[in-house]
């Protein structure tokens, strides 16, 4: 978007500077002072469309999620795989991580479609630019993947390291996107199996608010 869009709105006690505080920008978005502007810009989108994805964008580089450079790079590979009637990106696996690899992304295939399943969409069987962006944070970087697959063969080769082994040409034939995604897949299945040793609430225990509520307690002991 055009600087002069955000440069018209800035209220005056800050029109001297140089910047544009986050929190000033937060709070503007929230009044929607930028859907007429934004209103079918430099692409077929309307303003409130627009403005979904910069507040998105806005909130993912707050928490340092991803740079300014991967957000471009994240535009630039949903619009390569956005149909052509610019709804969205279609819902399927093999689309959305062919997208999320143009980003240096890469996640669990299952993993994929729990997120998708359970996040809040406005078209049920699209990714619009803005739920692509919040999803890509959910993914791996590709290179720490790899780095976690190499360890993963130095352990097997020690273990065989007094036998002679054979390769494995299943194994070789295999392309490495699906390693990594086979390998995602496998680590987010155990990750239901992990054991967590975090304290918990129980509904045995009660409250500390309750406990320290005398008036309760009686009226408790009274009911035994």
């Amino acid at each position: 978007f055009h600087k002069d869009i955000f440069t018209r709105h800035i209220p005056v006690a800050d029109k001297g500077r140089s910047y544009i505080e986050t929190q000033v920008l937060v709070n503007l978005i929230s009044r929607k002072v930028f859907n007429h502007d934004l209103h079918e810009t430099h692409n077929m989108h309307d303003g409130v469309y627009n403005v979904k994805v910069l507040e998105k964008s806005l909130n993912v580089l707050l928490k340092r999620h991803i740079t300014f450079s991967e957000l471009k790079t994240i535009r630039i590979a949903f619009e390569v795989y956005e149909c052509q009637d610019l709804s969205g990106m279609e819902v399927c696996p093999h689309i959305i991580l062919r997208a999320l690899k143009m980003c240096g992304r890469v996640i669990s295939p299952r993993k994929l479609m729990d997120c998708i399943k359970h996040m809040p969409r406005d078209v049920p069987d699209r990714l619009t630019l803005y739920e692509f962006i919040e999803l890509v944070p959910m993914c791996e970087r590709i290179c720490d993947v790899n780095v976690k697959l190499q360890k993963q063969a130095d352990v097997k080769r020690r273990r065989r390291s007094n036998v002679s082994e054979l390769a494995d040409f299943q194994e070789i034939l295999l392309q490495e996107e699906k390693k990594q995604t086979d390998f995602l897949d496998d680590d987010y299945e155990q990750s239901f199996f992990r054991p967590s040793f975090e304290d918990k609430p129980t509904w045995r225990v009660p409250p500390e608010d309750v406990i320290n509520n005398e008036e309760w307690m009686k009226h408790v002991r009274t009911l035994f």
